[in-house]
């Protein structure tokens, strides 16, 4: 990530985004690949 962002800003964008499929599964592997890197992969 480039730039810091507040929950707020992520889940906003998050269901502005929701109607879209393929901007659906990206957020999905996004928050995959947060929960692998939080773990410590």
């Amino acid at each position: 990530m480039s730039r810091p962002f507040s929950t707020g800003d992520m889940m906003k964008e998050t269901k502005q985004a929701a109607a879209s499929p393929e901007a659906r599964a990206a957020m999905h592997e996004l928050m995959a690949a947060f929960e692998a890197f939080k773990a410590g992969a």
